[in-house]
């Protein structure tokens, strides 16, 4: 008895020390800091299920990333809503809180803290152990069957290549399940100095895959800005870097990237191009190659963010995207999709994607459908309101107002900079007659008149736009055709506008109001300025005498010649009053009219004072 109770005492002082109670078969609770540092040096759990019951800060524990290649987590971590904080983990090759997961999942949890990998790579190839390496404040590697569902990075993440703010790397190589993702968000600062830095994620790709889709991304949002200095594989995406599909479907969804993306470095000739900088709202490269049922497909998603590709080429939703022509079994597509963010590089800047190749899949063909841009565009070179060069890629049902520019303007097209080819569809493609001078930069000519220019006031009205569909993907609002999508994500805050068309004293002014979230603006008159009138000639007073003149007034607004005033007043008549009054004739001496005196000032004007005769004697007889 005495045995039996002294081992129920040490199961009790164990429990407490590091607070992990299996609290069901499949589920051991994690309470404080101890716990946790516990699952971190014990792989023989990294199959286990978890759940948080508390915030647990690490702040001075050694650290190091749960799960590797050898031994992956392939458990359940439930974060509950809760933070881990004070995360400080240095360590090589596969680095998050989160080495590398291998069908196990992660959810509900939020990360504050630093993340950085010291191993000394070359590049974003470069093997660490044989294998990829990745860094992420969740996780750095992320294999088959892997998942995360609503976790929050708020660390800083120092990586080398293949760096997110929440998984450095998803590597698909052979898996019948999808490996999902769900309403992860980013906060944390990424400090990268290799290739395939994104918001989210670093890189995505598929190697082998029977899962449909293959990965799938979903209600993810990038808050933060982004920059890739990196003369390695300089990709740089709002939420994915590098996209790559060899077989399978990946499909990004309903994403929002909210920040500014800049990928730079000093390559202008000379070299692969695919050094050079390829920055994307969403995403920055992506590669659909050799299996027939590879793809990518993006959807339902929107860029506010500024994306600025240097010396090469950028997107408001991908930078570029590319597909082989055996890959034929799924569309690759960007549909409905929007960007209000400003675009600029020097060689192809669009809207929606800066550059597009494809093979000429017949079965399925790669497409822009229900895609809006309103952000700036500007090239040096190609540049278009929704694609700055196209290649076997159909345009339809789409709308850009964005104004577009280029340095060469003959290259800058309001739809695209460059049509590559002639076998594509363009259908349903709106254009403002504002966005640029033509619809298509160069190569295609015959292509203009598909495209329908119309102004502001035809934009306003529903029956322009009889090829959108205006009951299920598009609405009309103020400005025009707006996608759902975006009404969806919030209501419009305005600001207090900008003067787009300045008032005048007679004529109305039009003002810009903009959106401060998604920056979809509309245009509304105001009223007519009145007169800044000036006395430029003082009046002058009508006496009794002698006319008067009103005060001449003159407007003092710039290009306004209007005047008023300097009407003639009539004389004044006398003001008379009497001043002496009258006095009577009598019989015998004469008397005298009364005198009236004019009481205006400084008028010496008087009448009367005349004398009367003395009056005869009236006599009667007596």
């Amino acid at each position: 008895m005495k045995n039996r109770k002294l081992l129920f005492l040490v199961w009790i002082a164990l429990t407490a020390f590091f607070c992990i109670v299996t609290s069901s078969a499949s589920e051991i609770e994690i309470a404080d800091a101890e716990a946790l540092i516990a699952v971190m040096n014990d792989s023989a759990g990294w199959s286990d299920s978890y759940r948080l019951t508390a915030n647990i800060n690490l702040e001075g524990k050694a650290q190091k990333p749960i799960g590797t290649y050898t031994t992956p987590f392939s458990g359940s971590f439930d974060g509950a809503g809760f933070t881990i904080s004070g995360l400080n983990i240095e360590a090589e090759g596969t680095v998050g809180l989160f080495g590398v997961i291998s069908g196990g999942s992660v959810s509900d949890l939020t990360i504050e803290g630093t993340i950085t990998n010291t191993f000394a790579a070359a590049n974003a190839e470069t093997k660490f152990e044989g294998n990829y390496h990745g860094t992420g404040g969740i996780c750095g590697v992320i294999l088959s069957g892997g998942s995360l569902t609503n976790c929050i990075n708020y660390a800083t993440v120092n990586a080398l290549g293949n760096s997110g703010g929440v998984v450095g790397f998803v590597f698909i190589n052979g898996s019948s399940e999808t490996a999902t993702f769900t309403g992860c968000e980013n906060y944390g600062i990424l400090n990268a100095s290799l290739g395939n830095a994104g918001g989210i994620f670093g890189r995505i790709q598929i190697s082998k895959s029977t899962a449909s889709p293959a990965v799938s991304v979903s209600d993810c949002v990038n808050h933060m800005d982004i920059t890739l200095n990196a003369e390695d594989r300089c990709r740089v995406g709002g939420i994915a870097a590098y996209v790559r599909s060899e077989a399978g479907i990946i499909l990004i969804q309903n994403c929002e990237n909210k920040g500014n993306i800049e990928g730079e470095n000093a390559l202008t000739s000379g070299g692969s191009l695919d050094h050079r900088p390829h920055a994307g709202g969403i995403a920055g490269r992506v590669e659909v190659t050799k299996g027939t049922s590879a793809a990518v497909q993006i959807r339902q998603c929107i860029n506010s963010g500024n994306i600025n590709g240097a010396n090469h080429l950028a997107g408001g939703i991908a930078g570029y995207i590319s597909r082989n022509v055996a890959c034929d079994d799924s569309v690759t597509t960007v549909e409905q999709c929007y960007n209000s963010g400003d675009i600029t590089a020097k060689n192809y800047v669009g809207g929606i994607v800066g550059q597009t190749s494809s093979g000429d899949c017949v079965k399925y063909p790669s497409e822009i459908l229900n895609c809006m841009n309103v952000g700036k565009i500007d090239s040096d070179n190609y540049a278009g309101g929704i694609l700055g060069e196209q290649k076997l890629f159909d345009i339809r049902n789409c709308f850009t107002s964005g104004t577009v520019s280029s340095k060469k303007s003959e290259w800058a097209g309001a739809i695209t900079g460059r049509m590559y080819a002639h076998t594509f569809d363009l259908e349903g493609v709106y254009c403002l007659k504002t966005s640029s001078s033509k619809a298509i930069g160069v190569d295609t000519p015959q292509k203009e008149d598909v495209i329908i220019k119309i102004d502001t006031d035809a934009a306003l009205k529903a029956e322009t736009f009889a090829l959108l569909d205006l009951q299920n993907i598009w609405k009309m609002d103020k400005a025009g055709p707006i996608l759902q999508i975006v009404a969806e994500h919030h209501e419009h805050s305005y600001d207090d506008g900008e003067i787009v068309v300045s008032a005048t004293c007679i004529d109305k002014g039009v003002k810009r109001f903009t959106c401060d979230v998604c920056r979809y603006s509309y245009t509304e008159e105001y009223d007519a300025l009145d007169h800044d009138l000036k006395e430029t000639e003082a009046a002058i007073e009508a006496t009794c005498e002698t006319p008067g003149k009103t005060a001449v007034l003159v407007c003092q607004r710039a290009g306004c010649t209007y005047t008023e005033g300097g009407e003639v007043v009539d004389a004044l008549d006398h003001d008379m009053a009497e001043r002496e009054a009258e006095v009577p004739a009598t019989c015998e001496t004469p008397g005298k009219t009364a005198v009236l005196a004019c009481q205006r000032q400084g008028c010496t004007h008087t009448e009367g004072g005349e004398v009367i005769d003395a009056l005869d004697h009236d006599l009667i007889e007596t």
